[in-house]
């Protein structure tokens, strides 16, 4: 600005001095300037003083250019203002601009008056300060001239570009002036708030300056939390998602057994702290079942861990036992299950069928169940031969029969009982009506037991002393009734007489047994005396005779020829 106004004054000064008004006009003018000048100034024209130009290069004097004070007090009067004029040849003549002063021309090198100054050829005084002229003047802490900008280094107010004055200059990101903030979108020293930079700025909430994505704070200034995909503090694993069944829980704890939630393809099941291996979950996190080994608590009464059904654990977790149809190894001999008979191959007790076993199997004619001979089944299980005969020399197997025997007998009413090994007739058939097996009464209840010398017997000592049997044949009809009595007479000296007869119809018959100390044997036929197909009947048996004392040991009856 300041050399721009320089120019100005010197393009006026020099033509001012260059180009003087004409002879014929110049006092006129002058005067008509002066009388103007006086009348609107009032100022002392005699103040100013003349001025010789210089010889132009004809020899001819030139006329100065007024001066600065000239001008402003309204230009120079009298003669003063005329310029001297010489002769035609000579050339006119007139005011000089004495080098240095103000309005004059200068060169290179020239020195101008006081404070003047030569810019461009002219000396002028010193344009006024200003801020843009280029020169760092008083109050001005910078300036750049035209560079002077907002957005460089001296703005347009020359002051030095600064961090917080408002404007974006050299080396700033960014600036809000007094909105600059460290919490703000512009920080402090003029640099957008960025996640990472350790302050807390805009849309953030956290900055710990860092990059580590596994401390509290992410690296995109969020809080750590569970479900952000990065693990965190106190987070065992972190894998972004809400699948509660993946290897990472949403409470961001590695997967684990008892954690309560079930795995996806590795755990079937997960019951937490209710999983126990006598529970429906086991804590390996695997259903219970039979054949695991462990006993699950009122489901099982058994687990051995295997599945053999041999053992004592079935493979169904049931305990061994006869009926199940498998064969306990060292315990069963056989097991068909539901197949299990007594006429079969296996019995109901898991034992192997065999001859004397009491059960009469396939192949079996009988089976009484012991390995003795002539007892109606032979120890081959075949039925004793036909001509076997009872102690008194009677068929024994062309009929049916029952025996009583004192020998292991308490009470009179008390005797062992044998019946014929007879299919389809045995001691229930034998029972007399309202009755389930036949009975011995103590008819006058004076019959006693007593040790003789042949063992125990039913002492009936005396005519008014009996036994009866009581029976029933319905359904039966038969050939010929035989009795046979085996005891002695209790007398020493003499043998005895019995009675058996059918108290029904009062029909039998008699017999005698010596006294000697040995079982004698007495038989008595007493043909149809026994009432066929009738419930209810007894055969009685009394001492009638001899010495009237009876020691009876057994007593048989038995219908040959029967049929039912």
């Amino acid at each position: 600005m300041r050399a721009l106004r320089a120019s100005l004054l010197s393009v006026a000064a020099i033509a001012a001095c260059n180009d003087p008004a004409p002879a014929g006009d110049s006092a006129s003018a002058s005067d008509s300037a002066s009388a103007s000048d006086s009348a609107a100034t009032g100022s002392d024209t005699a103040d100013t003083a003349p001025t010789t130009a210089a010889p132009t290069t004809t020899g001819e004097p030139t006329t100065a250019a007024p001066t600065t004070a000239e001008a402003s007090s309204g230009g120079s009067t009298g003669a003063d203002a005329t310029a001297t004029s010489g002769d035609d040849t000579g050339g006119s003549t007139g005011t000089t601009c004495p080098e240095g002063q103000e309005g004059c021309p200068c060169g290179q090198g020239d020195t101008c008056d006081g404070e003047l100054e030569c810019v461009q050829g002219v000396c002028q005084p010193p344009p006024p300060p200003s801020c843009g002229d280029g020169v760092v003047d008083p109050g001005e802490q910078c300036d750049d001239g035209p560079d002077n900008s907002d957005t460089g280094a001296c703005k347009t107010n020359c002051t030095p570009a600064a961090c917080g004055d408002g404007l974006l200059g050299p080396g700033e990101q960014c600036d809000q002036g007094a909105d600059n903030s460290d919490a703000g979108a512009c920080k402090l020293d003029c640099t957008p708030a960025a996640c990472g930079d350790g302050l807390l700025g805009p849309g953030e909430q956290c900055d710990d300056g860092n990059q580590n994505d596994g401390d509290a704070c992410g690296n995109d200034c969020a809080p750590a939390s569970c479900g952000d995909g990065k693990p965190g503090p106190g987070e065992q694993c972190d894998d972004g998602n809400q699948v509660d069944g993946d290897a990472c829980t949403n409470a961001c704890a590695a997967a684990v057994c008892g954690d309560g939630i079930v795995y996806a393809g590795v755990e079937p099941c997960d019951l937490g702290a209710m999983n126990s291996n006598a529970g429906a979950c086991t804590l390996a996190c695997k259903p219970a079942k039979c054949g695991d080994g462990l006993l699950q608590a009122g489901v099982e009464p058994c687990d051995d861990g295997n599945q053999v059904d041999t053992d004592a654990c079935t493979s169904a977790c049931q305990p061994a036992k006869c009926g199940d149809g498998f064969v306990q190894a060292g315990v069963e001999q056989c097991d068909l299950g539901a197949m299990n008979s007594n006429a079969g191959a296996c019995t109901l007790a898991c034992k192997t069928a065999k001859c004397g076993d009491g059960f009469v199997q396939a192949g079996e004619q009988c089976d009484d169940g012991n390995q003795v001979d002539g007892d109606g089944c032979q120890k081959n299980c075949t039925p004793t031969p036909q001509n076997l005969t009872d102690a008194c020399g009677f068929p024994a197997d062309d009929g049916v029969w029952f025996e009583i025997d004192y020998s292991n007998a308490f009470s009179v009413t008390n005797p062992s009982w044998t019946f014929s090994p007879t299919p389809g007739w045995g001691e229930a058939d034998w029972a007399p009506q309202g009755e389930s097996w036949p009975e011995v009464w103590n008819v006058f209840n004076n019959a006693t037991i007593h040790n003789d010398q042949i063992g125990k017997v039913a002492l009936l000592d005396g005519s008014n002393k009996a036994i009866q049997v009581m029976f029933g044949i319905a359904g039966l009809t038969y050939d010929y009734a035989t009795v046979c009595v085996q005891g002695r007479s209790y007398s020493v000296g003499s043998s005895v007489t019995f009675t058996a007869q059918n108290q029904l119809n009062k029909c039998g018959g008699t017999g005698m047994l010596a006294n000697s100390w040995q079982v004698h044997k007495a038989g008595v036929d007493i043909g149809g005396c026994i009432v066929e197909n009738n419930e209810f009947q007894g055969l009685r048996v009394w001492p009638s005779g001899g010495s009237s004392a009876l020691s009876l040991k057994k007593l048989r009856l038995t219908l040959h020829g029967a049929v039912y």
